[in-house]
């Protein structure tokens, strides 16, 4: 009876990836592709760090879509490391909320943009971020 139990405890965890999957795939309207993982992150600490490996270690394509864009060393971070794949051939763009990304430090955009980060916003943007 046991096994049973594990069997439809089983089939019922993927019947719940199955529709979570669909779920992300009609939100995001991209069709999710096998070998994906998800990993759960909390706070800054965690964040951040992986963020940064994943953007150095991309070979062909880096899309970052965030709602807030933070001020300070992390936020230099994060433009010297898209600039650098950028110059090295990754396509790079960026999409940035035209509130959440108020505190980003203009001249970073400028260092983006001289090596071809392609950059949208949304709302009512200001300063040199604009659509490509």
């Amino acid at each position: 009876m046991l096994a049973n139990d594990e069997q439809r405890r089983a089939e019922s965890n993927a019947d719940g990836t199955q529709r979570i999957r669909r779920i992300l795939e009609g939100v995001i309207g991209v069709p999710a592709t096998e070998g994906n993982r998800v990993d759960v992150l909390r706070n800054g600490d965690q964040i951040f760090p992986a963020m940064l490996e994943s953007i150095e270690g991309a070979a062909n394509t880096v899309d970052l879509l965030t709602f807030v864009y933070w001020e300070g060393k992390i936020g230099r971070e994060f433009a010297h490391a898209l600039a650098a794949r950028a110059r090295d051939g990754v396509r790079v763009r960026v999409l940035l909320d035209a509130w959440g990304a108020r505190p980003i430090e203009r001249t970073l955009l400028g260092t983006m943009e001289k090596r071809a980060c392609g950059f949208g916003g949304s709302g009512r943007c200001t300063g040199r971020v604009r659509g490509r």
